[in-house]
């Protein structure tokens, strides 16, 4: 049986990194399995086996849109897929389209946004699609995913599950002195990290804002690339607090574990997420999370972390103060976190979509 998945950039993010987990799984278990994707964004994945990008860089204008579809129509009807799943909304209607023209028997919408942060069109064009069998199956990655298509006709949802992302734990192969000089980190810190797009719902503007009014010893790294990089970078200036915040700019998927494993705390102050990949990777590497009160949240972290509304800023001083500075109860909650990613396993989400394929 032969597999594609579909996603729209390439790029560092979950939705990214779940297609490629996927497929890797799939080819283990002796499906034929691709990674597509629409246009190259950022060069994150272009050394790994089985991928293929469709366009160079993002479509500017008519002319480039009509030659992504057409390549992707002609690629398609090559190979002959028996199953396409399409990863983020723009490859969903994408993908979608051209699957059900080519006649892909099974169509797997993924959605791993909440409804409202799709463009308006593309809604109605979803809605369409789900209910007129564009797509034969669709996923949810959480149940707050799903709640948010709650206004959409009960029809929708006739083929669809949930499945969570699942991960496999990767245990750090660096060491911290090496990350450390990798990147130029302090080996004398206690370093609190988070790591996702940069990008203003991600609110990493709030744990800078931490920063000063906690002690001296503590500092602040902040893994990855987005739309906010300047401001929060010239924020960061102005503020006179760059000897206390680190940006390490888009870090090479490999190497997410080694950061992470080489820091104190996991901070994740997202004001909307569908599932957060991030504190999945944190918790999987027995990181523990002090994370926004966020219905995602909930559901990944559960009672493995501290789960505090960001608008409570005092409680966020005191429980980063109280953790770093209590060694038993950091172990607890570094037990706490790696248990809980045990619940999101890889095996348990590609045998899910398995049983989609039929």
């Amino acid at each position: 049986m032969k597999i594609i998945n579909i996603v729209t950039q390439m790029e560092a993010g979950g939705a990214q990194g779940a297609a490629i987990r996927i497929s890797s799984a799939l080819i283990s278990d002796g499906y034929e399995s691709e990674t597509w994707f629409l246009y190259l964004k950022s060069p994150t994945y272009t050394d790994y086996n089985n991928t293929k990008i469709i366009f160079p860089s993002k479509p500017k204008n008519l002319s480039d849109n009509i030659k992504l579809l057409y390549t992707v129509f002609k690629e398609l009807r090559e190979a002959k897929p028996d199953v396409v799943v399409l990863y983020t909304h723009y490859a969903n209607i994408i993908g979608g389209f051209i699957a059900k023209l080519v006649g892909v028997k099974v169509i797997i919408a993924t959605h791993r946004s909440r409804i409202e942060l799709y463009p308006k069109l593309l809604r109605l064009v979803d809605m369409l699609f789900g209910l007129f069998g564009v797509y034969t199956k669709k996923v949810f990655v959480s149940p707050t995913v799903k709640e948010s298509f709650s206004y959409f006709p009960k029809s929708y949802f006739n083929n669809s599950d949930i499945i969570p992302n699942g991960i496999t734990c990767i245990k750090a192969d660096t060491s911290k002195t090496a990350i450390y000089s990798k990147y130029s980190l302090p080996e004398n810190k206690k370093i609190l990290v988070s790591t996702g797009r940069l990008i203003h719902y991600k609110d990493q503007k709030f744990l800078i804002d931490l920063i000063p009014d906690l002690s001296e010893e503590i500092i602040l790294v902040l893994a990855g690339d987005g739309d906010d990089y300047s401001f929060l970078t010239n924020y960061v200036e102005e503020n006179k607090i760059s000897e206390r915040i680190y940006f390490l700019g888009e870090v090479p998927p490999n190497d997410i574990s080694n950061i992470l494993s080489a820091s104190d705390l996991f901070v994740f102050a997202s004001q909307t997420e569908s599932f957060g990949f991030s504190v999945l990777e944190a918790m999987c590497v027995g990181l523990p999370v002090i994370c926004n009160d966020i219905p995602a949240m909930n559901y990944v972290v559960n009672n493995a972390g501290f789960i505090i509304d960001t608008k409570n800023y005092a409680k966020w001083i005191e429980t980063i103060e109280n953790l770093l500075a209590d060694k038993e109860l950091l172990d607890e909650y570094s037990k706490r976190s790696y248990s809980q990613a045990e619940e999101f396993t890889l095996n348990k989400m590609v045998e899910k979509y398995e049983k989609l394929f039929k």
